[in-house]
């Protein structure tokens, strides 16, 4: 079973959070299982914005919240694993490097990119939720 809380940070800041399951809404988690499961779909609510699930290895998944169907300028991209023996792999691929990755799991890391800075305030605060 899953621990109860994730590891979060956030490439560009250094930034880390523990973040429990609990902090996150069932209906955002029952809202993403069909999308990620697609591999690339629109994420319902008040603005337009796609999930695109990049690569995957066992134990973890890459993947982009962007504003169009086809991936451009996206306002975050993430790496989430859930393995141990993964955590190297996955970790240089959001990294694009070697290093040491966080040494517990579950972890997400997360880069922000400049495009997330035109969603309105109250829709910055969903994308949060959306990432973990």
């Amino acid at each position: 079973m899953p621990k109860a809380t994730l590891y979060h940070l956030t490439t560009n800041t250094g930034h880390v959070a523990r973040t429990r399951r609990v902090d996150v809404a069932d209906d955002i988690i029952d809202l993403l299982r069909p999308l990620i499961a697609a591999k690339k779909a629109r994420i319902p609510g008040p603005v337009a914005w796609w999930l695109h699930m990049r690569e995957a290895g066992p134990g973890w998944a890459s993947f982009a919240i962007t504003p169009s169907a086809t991936g451009d300028r996206p306002y975050v991209t993430a790496v989430g694993c859930w393995y141990a023996q993964a955590s190297t792999t996955a970790w240089a691929h959001i990294l694009d490097r070697a290093g040491e990755p966080p040494t517990e799991v579950p972890w997400l890391a997360v880069t922000t990119l400049p495009a997330l800075c035109q969603l309105p305030p109250p829709v910055l605060t969903m994308v949060g939720d959306l990432e973990r």
